[in-house]
């Protein structure tokens, strides 16, 4: 009997089988401990899940698609059928009238926008109220 087995205890013949299908059924049991808590979802993933399913049927209602923001928030993107016309104020979009793309440009006294194309707008630009270029702003 070597050292190994004689401080495990481990009888000569049998008792080296044992200690391996006792290593096998530990490590099979392991695996598959593993693999459950792997996946099964935990009521937080589900209600999550329930949620995106809801706001997706929402958002394609309103006649948007799901998109992802530049850090992967998502989002419902609309697109307005006034997108790119001129306008004066942002009254006369459905979404907002927006100028420029340079927060640092320095606006002329009026100016004239276009209405934007989509609900979220990202980058830098001016919201246009009676013709003239206020409230610069960057979104990412």
């Amino acid at each position: 009997m070597t050292g190994w087995a004689r401080r495990r205890g481990v009888e000569r013949g049998l008792g080296v089988a044992r200690v391996r299908t006792a290593a096998w059924l530990a490590a099979a049991g392991a695996l598959a401990l593993t693999l459950a808590v792997a996946l099964s979802a935990s009521a937080e993933e589900k209600a999550a899940t329930g949620r995106f399913r809801t706001e997706l049927s929402q958002c394609r209602a309103r006649g948007g698609r799901p998109a992802h923001g530049p850090f992967g928030e998502r989002y419902c993107r609309i697109r307005y059928p006034d997108a790119g016309r001129a306008c004066t104020d942002s009254s006369q979009c459905l979404g907002g009238c927006v100028w420029g793309d340079d927060m640092w440009a320095h606006p002329p006294a009026q100016v004239v926008g276009a209405c934007q194309s989509e609900n979220v707008t990202y980058g830098c630009y001016f919201t246009v109220l009676k013709g003239r270029a206020v409230d610069p702003r960057c979104a990412d």
